[in-house]
């Protein structure tokens, strides 16, 4: 939250909303150009691959 910022009511409402949402559904699913883009980039040695994930179906393991 902003420093001297308040949100009225019916901001709080949609955001208990929102976290309620993503208590029952977890985190968004990521898509295959996520994967995609994730792979071009531990190739390229931008990123560091984590242990234990997976590609999406048809890109190459990690």
């Amino acid at each position: 939250m902003l420093h001297g910022f308040r949100m009225g009511p019916q901001r709080q409402r949609y955001l208990r909303g929102q976290q309620a949402l993503l208590a029952v559904l977890g985190r968004e699913p990521h898509t295959p150009l996520d994967a995609a883009v994730r792979a071009t980039l531990e190739g390229m040695g931008n990123l560091h691959k984590k242990a234990g994930k997976k590609n999406a179906p048809g890109l190459p393991a990690r």
